[in-house]
């Protein structure tokens, strides 16, 4: 069955399903679920006159019309994800010489979230609270949130036995856990943080199996609040006014990580959100205008 074939839905051709489904094809599991149930919703609307649709006929003012005022009605994050969908469907048949030009290629950009944009830090900021920790163990906290991108209660929970150190002409670390919604996820660390942990392990791993624990005698792991008050105390040491919390370098690796390059899917997948759609939130969001291998630092 060519996978195409799903589009019909009476308006394209039989000819132009075997394009999307070629287009889909460079996809898998839940992406290509994504995408086909946004190219399905959006074929519908611009086919709903039973009319048969033409990919070289849709127009940017159909597109922009669907995006901007159609799905207006329903939410922003609907018009995120369709927005995005749309823009890489047609690019790519651009980039294949189907259509010779991108409807989309104009397409605005929809706003995010204003509160997410006030919680990116500057790099410049991140650096600062990094480098003006001079407690080991804190300093390493730190910069394992900015690089590994992990949520306060993953660092917490932690164990050296989730950590592979890999040899290679240069030295890196796999990391896999446990996150959010019992998802296994995994990472790759290079760059200075590897040496750092090399040291810490060194001294500390016979302490506890936890790769950062407390200073209480039984060595337990770190309770989140605790963490929360390390950050609190680095914001404020590097002039930072802001109610930083451990979650907002989270945010900052994403939206640096896109500022450098890193690939979309990339980002998702190490911050481990479920939609694409959901780190797509970073491409617009920020403070002026594995992908931790992407932040160099």
């Amino acid at each position: 069955m060519k996978l195409g074939e799903n589009f019909t839905f009476g308006v394209l051709s039989e000819g132009e399903s075997e394009v999307v489904g070629t287009y889909l094809n460079l996809y898998s599991g839940r992406t290509r679920e994504e995408y086909i149930f946004e190219l399905r919703k959006f074929f519908r609307f611009i086919g709903h006159s039973g009319s048969v649709v033409r990919l070289i006929d849709i127009t940017y003012d159909q597109i922009s019309f669907y995006i901007f005022k159609y799905l207006d009605l329903r939410s922003r994050s609907a018009q995120k994800r369709s927005r995005s969908v749309l823009k890489s469907f047609f690019s790519f048949l651009e980039k294949i010489q189907y259509l010779a030009k991108n409807p989309t290629e104009f397409l605005s950009p929809i706003e995010s979230d204003p509160k997410l944009v006030e919680r990116i830090l500057l790099r410049e900021e991140v650096f600062k609270m990094i480098e003006l920790e001079k407690d080991r163990r804190n300093h390493l906290i730190l910069k394992m949130l900015y690089v590994s991108a992990m949520r306060v209660s993953e660092l917490c929970s932690l164990k050296w036995e989730n950590l592979i150190w890999i040899e290679a002409n240069i030295p890196m670390i796999q990391v896999s856990f446990i996150g959010k919604g019992k998802k296994e996820r995994g990472l790759t660390l290079e760059g200075s943080i590897v040496s750092q942990l090399d040291e810490w392990k060194d001294q500390n791993q016979n302490l506890s199996s936890f790769v950062f624990f407390s200073r209480e005698e039984d060595r337990s792991k770190l309770h989140p609040t605790r963490i929360r008050k390390i950050v609190t105390q680095a914001a404020l040491r590097a002039g930072i006014t802001k109610k930083v919390s451990p979650h907002w370098f989270r945010h900052s690796h994403a939206s640096h990580a896109l500022d450098q390059g890193a690939p979309l899917h990339l980002v998702r997948d190490t911050l481990g959100h479920a939609s694409i759609q959901t780190t797509g939130e970073y491409l617009h969001a920020r403070p002026d205008d594995s992908s931790s291998l992407y932040l160099h630092i």
